[in-house]
This record gives structure tokens, C-alpha cells and sequence, in this order.
């Protein structure tokens, strides 16, 4: 289990596609380890007006 009082920020390797790798689901054993998160994507649609 990840230690709750490491302040260390999250990062993504710049060559990785993030929203694919964003969307893949965590196994079970990332899961059981608590090395998954829960991630939220948010689309903004606008229109040519905005």
C-alpha cells in the first residue's frame, strides 16, 4: 500500500499518450496496492460565438 504522507506530485512521461493511458482500466492487483486513481475527463464544447 502507497504511503499517504508522500508529498511527491504525480507525473506522466511526456511521451505517453495520456488519454489513452488515462483511460485504461486499473487490475486488480493495482487496485489491491492502492496504485490506481480516479481520474475525471472534461470536455468543453463550444460553439464559434464563445
Amino acid at each position: 500500500m502507497r504511503d499517504p504522507t508522500n508529498k511527491q506530485q504525480p507525473t506522466v512521461a511526456p511521451s505517453i499518450d495520456s488519454t489513452q493511458t488515462l483511460e485504461r482500466e486499473a487490475s486488480e492487483k493495482e487496485k489491491e496496492c492502492g496504485d490506481s486513481t480516479k481520474v475525471t475527463t472534461l470536455h468543453l464544447d463550444r460553439t464559434p460565438e464563445d
